[in-house]
């Protein structure tokens, strides 16, 4: 029933516009006919890179696994003359280095090695196997030495966590991760119903967590370097200031745009022709991935089936683009989302409570004006409304010691102009702290930004709802 509702809430909010910030490159229907049926020779895999990273892409993501060697005739008949070389008795040593160089030059594991090397911002995902409950965890024997580099930070594990741990784990084919910028876990979680509604963006292999494929390419698309993104296993991930809420799995939930096609795409064929101009990639989040019938793996989603590449393409877009509107602001808000909120217990009402107005020169900017109260007819606030800067007005509200639920109440209403409202405080008994701030222009509310810690707003960070951005 709740995941029903879930996908009532998406039917009824419709589709939402995406920016240009991604681009799919898809292999599809028309790609097969041109260049061959699927499988393509990595060769090709490694010309579409190729042309992609001289077109410019900012960030390559490649959704599709290369866990084992290409299989390959010509390749094999050259090692096999090696081999038998190697068994005979007379060696020359320069017709053996020959027939070494010639078969590196005709292997296409190498050439895909080599284009993903020279593009240098190239990620590859792993996969994993999450063993049903009760079956036995990994053991050290089963990470690869190789994955070793790509962990997260981790800076605390909180309690309550309950991890997706993994058993076993299929790197690509060791030239592959070593050229690659970096790898991440492609492990889908599917509903019982057989949707995907949310997005594990941690796995948990040994005492190690690593993170997902699209949140390294999240990383990379943001200049983030490893040690700036930091696990709190079962609560969030930290991505330079910013904080992604997730909930004691590790995942979040999808904010999928829409149906399929939303986003931005280009045909492979095109790329690998010439076709498609620089322009349309330079700078972009390329995902390179098929899409074409009965090449893809398909997932069913609150608004339609998508390829697997476009399912990505939301995940990270829902991580590096702000695209929160006021409908999603109301849903987010009303049926909280976010694992924190449902924590501390907060129920949320809507009511219209106040707004403000400040007039700087021939500027006129309506910020918000919120309540939060606790339940209990004893319930304390202090409210302050203060200057505090030439054209900010600034809100705060101060609970009693909130040990029991209380409600929170805040007018969205699309300003005039731009606004920002810095801060709503709640301190708990324990000293803990939270803060809502709220940031848009007239025709959509830009973000909504969950503060967990105190300290969070005193140095910048912004805390995102789980329920997408």
């Amino acid at each position: 029933m709740e995941n029903k509702t879930f996908d009532f809430r998406f039917l009824l909010r419709g589709e939402r516009p995406v920016g240009n910030e991604i681009v799919i490159v898809g292999i599809d229907e028309e790609s097969i006919a041109g260049v061959g049926r699927w499988p393509w020779p990595r060769e090709k895999i490694a010309e579409l890179i190729s042309k992609c990273a001289e077109a410019g892409a900012k960030t390559i993501g490649v959704d599709i696994l290369f866990t084992e060697p290409e299989k390959d005739h010509g390749n094999a008949v050259v090692n096999d003359i090696l081999q038998q070389y190697l068994r005979s008795s007379h060696t020359d040593n320069g017709f053996l280095s020959y027939l070494k160089n010639r078969a590196n030059e005709t292997s296409g594991d190498a050439k895909l090695a080599q284009s993903i090397a020279a593009a240098g911002n190239v990620i590859l995902p792993f996969a994993v196997q999450v063993p049903m409950t009760g079956e036995h965890t990994t053991d050290s024997a089963n990470i690869p030495e190789e994955l070793f580099f790509y962990p997260f930070m981790v800076v605390k594990e909180k309690p309550f966590r309950r991890p997706i741990i993994a058993n076993s784990v299929l790197l690509p084919i060791q030239a592959l991760t070593q050229a690659a910028w970096s790898l991440g876990s492609a492990y889908t979680q599917y509903d019982r119903d057989g949707a995907i509604r949310w997005e594990p963006l941690s796995i948990q292999l040994e005492q190690y967590y690593f993170p997902s494929f699209g949140l390294e390419i999240a990383r990379n698309y943001l200049g983030l370097a490893r040690e700036d993104v930091q696990l709190v296993a079962g609560e969030g991930i930290v991505m330079g200031k910013q904080i992604i809420s997730t909930d004691a799995s590790g995942r979040v939930l999808i904010n999928y745009a829409g149906k399929g096609h939303t986003f931005p795409a280009v045909s492979a064929l095109h790329v690998l022709d010439g076709e498609v101009k620089a322009s349309a990639l330079r700078g972009k989040i390329v995902l390179i991935g098929t899409t074409a019938l009965g090449t893809s793996d398909t997932h069913i989603t609150p608004f339609a089936q998508l390829s697997g590449i476009e399912k990505q393409a939301n995940v990270i877009e829902n991580i590096t683009v702000v695209r929160l509107s006021i409908d999603e602001a109301h849903l987010s808000l009303i049926y909280g989302e976010s694992s924190l909120w449902r924590r501390w217990g907060i129920s949320q009402q809507f009511e219209q409570v106040s707004s403000l107005h400040e007039v700087d020169g021939n500027e006129s900017r309506q910020l918000l004006h919120g309540s939060a109260c606790r339940q209990d007819p004893s319930c304390h606030v202090q409210q302050q409304i203060g200057d505090h800067g030439n054209d900010n007005l600034d809100f705060d509200s101060v609970l009693g010691c909130a040990d029991e639920a209380f409600d929170l109440q805040v007018l969205f209403n699309p300003p005039e102009e731009q606004f920002n409202l810095p801060a709503l405080f709640v301190q708990g008994c324990d000293g803990s702290g939270g803060a809502l701030q709220v940031i848009g222009d007239k025709d959509k509310l830009l973000a909504i930004f969950l503060m967990h810690e105190a300290d969070a707003a005193q140095d910048g960070r912004t805390f995102l709802p789980a329920f997408g951005r």
